[in-house]
């Protein structure tokens, strides 16, 4: 049997023989009248679509209900990780907060509920000149960024997403409801950035507000053939941004894509939230519509397929969220590895993608993979201490049509990952460190933490839930290892 519990919009997908999950939405029914709906009822089949009011007093309400039936469960927030398991289950109760949509606004910062996603955000801030260091998908989630520690166009120069919330709002074990910040309950404000969903369920964050809501901005794609070309310049940007203070506020993101039915190419989104001014000392390598500051110089002179959106220019980052979409409907694996750069380990990038994607493409319907390097700077770290600390690469996405094509799949992009370390160990260059925002399902990027924070992580948890609720009952995403 199965229900979904509207005013948190909670769904259980049972099977049959599972009577205890049967009677945890029995209780949650009789307990929180009018919240819940079965399979039979139209708003259970718009789950993954629609909408529901509640407040954070109900969720805590949910919790102690879900503690006392001893109920497995799951929460999504905006959606952001497609793990399987990550953000929802089989045999327990889903809490989805698709309606957990305050907005409000501060002197100095915004308050957004859990269950919104970025493009919400940027709009509501954008008729106030106004942004926030958040995610570069309009349709990602709040929470599962932020949680993850969240890299955003902004990270170069203001840090991780993580690294800008004032304060975090959060159901812990027994139903009670906490606000975390630098000032008050630290230790937990500290273990919520990057320890995801194992210390509760949040309900808001408060997040500080800039003013640079321009960005500089293009999207190149050359093919596949200049990629030597892009490694080289890729290698000179991440050097310069960890000396440059002016190259902190460029943002790339070069993808190899392979989509099916296209030709392979590369992608290449350039963004500044440095605006070009007369007499700044800025290069114009190209001539009118194309000014490029240091550390973007040197993308300027590569040969272009197309030019996506005409020359730089400029916009906002609501208008820009606009422009970038997710297909749905798909099945999406990511995984994430992380090696310091070099030339030669990118140049290899290219060669292991292309191999051991070349077969999948024959074999799998409708798959298409990218691999997207995702440089994070010395800058990037120090604004985290500057603000907390937090506990803290490549990027595969591979997508595709059919679950019967998932083993085949999670395969390619497994031995992507094992001849990229396996390079990045014979030169020297291996990191440990998994970005959890990008981590895949076998993966334990907390486990790569270092024994320090493990073991402050594990010490938050003893003190924030000390039963175990989000461990024992909360089943999916990355757990904290036992030191």
């Amino acid at each position: 049997m199965s229900c979904i519990f509207a005013a948190l919009l909670v769904s259980a997908l049972l099977l049959p023989a599972a009577q205890a999950r049967s009677n945890c939405c029995s209780v949650l029914s009789s307990q929180l009248p009018g919240n819940v709906f079965w399979p039979n009822d139209p708003l259970y089949v718009q789950e993954a679509e629609s909408s529901f009011w509640y407040s954070v007093n109900l969720v805590s309400d949910a919790v102690k209900l879900l503690e006392r039936g001893d109920c497995k469960f799951s929460v999504r927030g905006g959606g952001h990780m497609p793990n399987r398991g990550a953000a929802n289950i089989d045999d327990g109760i889903l809490i989805a907060m698709t309606k957990l949509d305050e907005l409000s606004f501060q002197e100095d910062y915004v308050s957004v509920g859990a269950g919104l996603r970025w493009g919400p955000v940027f709009d509501f801030l954008a008729t106030r000149g106004l942004a926030v260091v958040g995610g570069r998908v309009g349709i990602v989630g709040v929470p599962g960024l932020i949680l993850g520690c969240g890299l955003s166009t902004f990270s170069g120069n203001r840090g991780f997403a993580c690294d800008n919330v004032k304060q975090i709002q959060i159901v812990t074990a027994g139903g009670r409801v906490v606000d975390a910040s630098q000032d008050s309950n630290s230790d937990l404000f500290w273990a919520l950035k990057g320890g995801s969903n194992n210390f509760g369920i949040v309900t808001r964050f408060d997040l500080y507000t800039y003013s640079d809501s321009n960005i500089y901005t293009a999207l190149q794609s050359l093919e596949m053939k200049h990629w030597d070309e892009v490694a080289a310049a890729i290698n000179n940007f991440i050097t310069l941004s960890s000396e440059d203070s002016i190259a902190d506020k460029m943002a790339i993101a070069p993808k190899l894509q392979w989509v099916v039915n296209q030709t392979p190419e590369i992608l290449l989104p350039l963004t500044s939230t440095l605006l070009p001014a007369p007499n700044d000392g800025w290069s114009n390598k190209k001539g009118p519509g194309l000014v490029l500051p240091p550390g973007l110089v040197d993308f300027a002179d590569l040969p272009f397929t197309k030019n996506a959106s005409t020359g730089m220019y400029t916009t906002t980052i609501s208008e820009n969220l606009k422009k970038i979409s997710i297909a749905s409907g798909l099945r999406y694996e990511l995984r994430v590895m992380s090696f310091r750069s070099s030339v030669e380990i990118l140049i290899a990038l290219r060669k292991v993608f292309e191999e051991e994607f070349a077969s999948v493409f024959a074999d799998v319907l409708g798959f298409s993979g990218v691999m997207e390097i995702q440089p994070i700077t010395k800058r990037n770290i120090r604004q985290g201490y500057a603000r907390g600390g937090n506990a803290l690469g490549a990027v595969l996405t591979n997508s595709w049509l059919n679950a019967a094509d998932d083993e085949l799949a999670f395969a390619a992009g497994q031995r992507v990952v094992d001849r990229m370390q396996a390079l990045a160990r014979e030169q020297g260059l291996y990191d440990s460190f998994l970005f959890l925002n990008d981590a895949g399902v076998g993966q334990n990027p907390i486990a790569t933490y270092g024994n320090n924070s493990i073991s402050k992580l594990n010490q938050v948890k003893q003190k924030y839930d000390e039963m175990g609720t989000f461990e024992r009952l909360l089943p999916g995403g990355f757990k904290i290892p036992k030191v």
